[in-house]
């Protein structure tokens, strides 16, 4: 808020399933043969290099009406569809896309488990401010109980 007459845009910039250097000596891969790992981890189909995440901070640094973007958190694959670049092995991955379907279906079974409840928590709490995840948001907030939140923690009215 103290932002806003500055034409200062603060926003997060958030990747998907970081394919660092850490992560790539967790799973006993290199960026050659990361795909090794997926074995291990399906989530790992969607992983990104953290180059994603810096060619989605230079899109943002370039786009002369990012101040639109302020206050909220993005998905650097989200940026790379809205702004056209890739990864540096060309794709675009889509974590957030894949996650966002595994957290409905842990939401829509009978009587989550305190991991799954965990994790549709964990996206409520990434994704409760994202107009473009309103209708997902809204179903969380439904299974987890989350009725009549502040505004801080609600999603967002349908003209924001």
């Amino acid at each position: 808020m103290e932002l806003a007459q500055t034409g200062v845009a603060a926003l997060a910039v958030s990747p998907g399933f970081l394919r660092s250097e850490a992560v790539l000596e967790h799973f006993g891969v290199r960026e050659e043969n990361w795909r090794d790992a997926i074995a291990k981890d399906p989530y790992f189909t969607e992983s990104e290099t953290p180059w994603l995440v810096g060619r989605a901070i230079a899109a943002l640094a370039a786009d002369p009406h990012v101040r639109r973007k302020a206050g909220l958190i993005h998905f650097a694959s989200d940026l790379a569809r809205e702004y056209g670049f890739t990864d540096i092995d060309g794709r675009v991955p889509d974590f957030p896309r894949m996650f966002d379907a595994k957290v409905r279906e842990m939401a829509s079974a009978p009587g989550m488990d305190k991991q799954e409840r965990f994790f549709v928590w964990a996206r409520y709490c990434q994704i409760h401010q994202d107009p473009a995840r309103r209708e997902l948001v809204l179903f969380l907030a439904k299974a987890l109980g989350l009725d009549g939140l502040g505004p801080g923690l609600a999603p967002p009215p349908p003209d924001h």
